[in-house]
């Protein structure tokens, strides 16, 4: 049971995170400005 929290647990801490790099990777695949482009994928 404790083992089944410490998943969910750690779920939640990472899903911003996988949220976050998918918000970088549509931007920079969906802008045609080069810099906004560049910055998004150094933040992947």
């Amino acid at each position: 049971m404790e083992e089944n929290k410490t998943k969910d647990i750690l779920k939640k801490l990472l899903l911003p995170k996988q949220q976050g790099k998918a918000f970088y990777r549509h931007v920079a695949d969906n802008t045609e400005n080069s810099e906004i482009k560049s910055r998004c994928r150094s933040n992947r």
